[in-house]
């Protein structure tokens, strides 16, 4: 699997988003699924983050990846690097959605758990703060799915 990325390009007036007809793979191996660390299975989300670091929802390999621009490897920062799926606290099972907050910390919305997942900035273990982990509701379900929100370290998440 492969990620492309496009860039929005300013007029004197009004920013306007075109399409790259050509696009360019940045990160993972085109058409080639894997947990490698250059590879990406299934990836749903991305969000960069000051300065120039990408952070992707590896659904397929139940982590969360970071890649700093440039680097062909990506480092996993939530979730086990092997793509191992489960529900304990270093443990994701199919995120579908990445947040980075103020200070480096990360919200992850871990769908197959039904809960949303904080780890600060270096932590090996996550702690849930929104969900029970058991839930299949379907409006837990839609909550965790829609978790696109500005987080920051001083506010309160509201879910």
């Amino acid at each position: 699997c492969f990620l492309y990325l496009s860039l929005f390009v300013f007029t004197d007036v009004v920013p306007v988003l075109r399409w790259n007809t050509t696009g360019q793979t940045l990160i993972g191996l085109s058409g080639i699924a894997g947990n490698a660390s250059n590879q990406l299975n299934l990836p749903k989300d991305a969000i960069v983050d000051y300065p120039n670091i990408l952070y992707i929802a590896d659904t397929g390999n139940n982590r969360i990846q970071k890649y700093i621009i440039g680097d062909l490897n990506g480092m996993t920062v939530a979730g086990q690097a092997n793509g191992t799926g489960g529900s304990s606290a270093s443990h994701l099972q199919s995120p579908s959605s990445v947040r980075i907050d103020s200070s480096g910390g990360i919200y992850v919305a871990d769908t197959n758990n039904n809960r949303i997942q904080y780890c600060a900035k270096n932590a090996s273990l996550g702690l849930t703060v929104a969900g029970n982990g058991t839930s299949k509701s379907t409006k837990m379900i839609t909550i965790l799915k829609n978790i696109y929100a500005f987080l920051n370290i001083n506010l309160p998440i509201f879910v």
